[in-house]
C-alpha cells in the first residue's frame, strides 16, 4: 500500500489533493487543464519538491503536510526505459507533458509513480484527482510542516 506525502499551503489543508492547480498551471508531468496534484514517497522528498518549487522561502512558514495512503492495484509505475531522454530537463521539456498527458487521459489509475528530480532515488507521485478511485486515497494525517529552525534559517524563511 504506498503512502503518499504532499505539501500545501495551510488554506488548502482540507482537499489536499484536489488537483485545482492543475487547472491553471502546467507542470512537468501534465499540461495546464489538467485535474492533477503532485505526492511524494517520504516527507523529506515532499518538503524538497516543495522548497525547489516555491518562489518565496517565507511561504514555508504556511504550510502543511498531507500524509496518504491508498491500495496497491491503483499505482501505476512509468519505467525507467519509458523516460525520455530529457525528463528530468529544466525546465521541463513537452515530452514529459505527453507522457503525463497520455496517461491521465488513458484512466488506468489513481497514481503514477516516477522519479524524483531533486532527490536521487527517490519518487514523486502524479496524482490524478479525475480519477473515479480517487476517493480511495485516503488523508491519514494533515499536520503543520515544522522545519528545524537552522533549515529554515538556510532558506531565509521568517521564524516567527
Amino acid at each position: 500500500m504506498p503512502t503518499i506525502y504532499r505539501i500545501v499551503h495551510e488554506r488548502y489543508r482540507d482537499d489536499p489533493f484536489s488537483g485545482k492547480g492543475g487547472l491553471h498551471h502546467r507542470s512537468r508531468w501534465a499540461s495546464k487543464g489538467q485535474l492533477v496534484s503532485y505526492a511524494a514517497d517520504h516527507l523529506a522528498t515532499a518538503t524538497l519538491e516543495k522548497l525547489a518549487g516555491i518562489v518565496r522561502a517565507d511561504l514555508m512558514a504556511d504550510m502543511v503536510y498531507a500524509k496518504a495512503e491508498i491500495e496497491s492495484e491503483q499505482e501505476g509505475v512509468l519505467a525507467t526505459d519509458e523516460l525520455p531522454e530529457d525528463w528530468d530537463a529544466l525546465p521541463a521539456s513537452d515530452a514529459t507533458r505527453v507522457i503525463g498527458d497520455a496517461w491521465l487521459d488513458a484512466g488506468s489509475h489513481v497514481l503514477l509513480r516516477i522519479p524524483s528530480v531533486v532527490l536521487p532515488d527517490s519518487y514523486n507521485y502524479v496524482v490524478n484527482a479525475a480519477h473515479p478511485g480517487v476517493s480511495d486515497l485516503e488523508v491519514v494525517e494533515v499536520a503543520p510542516l515544522l522545519l528545524d529552525n537552522r533549515v529554515v534559517a538556510r532558506i531565509g524563511a521568517r521564524t516567527e
